[in-house]
This record gives C-alpha cells, structure tokens and sequence, in this order.
C-alpha cells in the first residue's frame, strides 16, 4: 500500500522537485514559514532518498494532513510570474498534485489508510508471539484473517486498492462485481485461445 501511495502522490513530487530549479528555489523560499516543521523535515528526508519514497504509512497521513498549505504557498511563488513556460508547468503541476490531495481527502481514503494503522499497531501487540495461549492466537489470527479479507474484498467500498488504483489512473467510480471479473478472465481465454 505504501509503495502504491508513493507511486501516485510523493515520488511525482520529488521527481518534479528534482527536475525544476525554479521549484527548488520556491521551496527554499516557503520552507521556514511552514506551519508545521515536521513537513520540512518529512520532505527533505524523502529528497535525499534514492528511492525518493517515505517509510511509513503514518508519514504518509502527516503529509496528507499538512501539505495543502505547503502548495498553497507555493504556487503563489509562479502564479503571477510569466515570460518561462517552466513557471507555468510547474503551478499546473503543484495545483494537480493539490487537487490530488483533495480527492484522497474527499474520498475518505485517508480514513482507510489511519485504519491500516490500527492494525499495524494492533500487529505490533502480538508480536511476542512466544507470551500467547493457542485460543487468543487463534482468536488473533481470525480477527486478522477477517480484517484482510474485507480489505481484499470486491466490495467497493471497503476494499483501499481500488481506490488508490482509480486515484492513480484518474478513474471515476469503478465497480466490478465477481461476474464482471470473471468475464474479463474468460475474455482474456480467448485472446490467447485466438492466438495460438
């Protein structure tokens, strides 16, 4: 899930960040009147990484909870700046992303993701495993099993890899019911069926 979240909304960011000077300058500008240092500090770690990626799912929240401000103000830096087509490209780039943000937070799909928290640190609780009798690891392994096979489910609503697939591929509302994937399988049969 994270890798997924990177993917779509933090390593565009950096990549841009990497490419424009003139958004490197527009940060140095902004950066020491954030809100919130802790974004400063989340933002320049994720630069420095070769991967260009943050670590951790929680991360990930404060970045979604704080970075709207962050655009705000720097897209302020090349709204009224005209004469390079970069200027322009970049405030296009930083209102998407922005826009980005918005969805993610209008979709509630920041709900899911503080969910998966829970059951990160929920996780982390069982973790001597060793301590445990058989009924509450068996009563730990059910609860578990039930919570990831809602997640993995074909329900819409519960399952997070659909959304942040349809926010990756800037999808409307995608529901696929187990016929209509079946149907695409048997589809897919004689495509190769054709083929060969």
């Amino acid at each position: 899930m994270l890798n997924e979240l990177n993917e779509v909304y933090i390593s565009p960011l950096a990549h841009t960040f990497e490419k424009y000077d003139c958004l490197q300058k527009a940060w140095t500008e902004v950066k020491d009147g954030l809100i919130n240092s802790n974004l400063k500090e989340i933002l320049e770690e994720t630069y420095k990484r070769d991967d260009k990626q943050l670590t951790s799912l929680e991360d990930f929240l404060f970045y979604v909870e704080t970075i709207k401000s962050c655009f705000f103000s720097l897209k302020n830096r090349f709204s009224r700046k005209i004469g390079k087509e970069e200027y322009l490209i970049v405030e296009t780039f930083l209102t998407k992303q922005e826009g980005m943000i918005e969805s993610l937070l209008a979709r509630e799909l920041d709900q899911k993701i503080k969910s998966l928290v829970k059951v990160k640190v929920w996780l982390s609780q069982y973790s001597e495993i060793e301590e445990m009798d058989n009924l509450e690891i068996n009563q730990a392994s059910l609860k578990l099993t039930h919570i990831l096979s809602i997640l993995a489910s074909t329900n819409y609503e519960d399952n997070i890899f659909f959304k942040v697939l349809e926010e990756k591929t800037a999808k409307g509302f995608i529901k696929r019911s187990f016929n209509d994937e079946v149907n695409s399988l048997m589809n897919m049969q004689g495509s190769f069926s054709i083929g060969a």
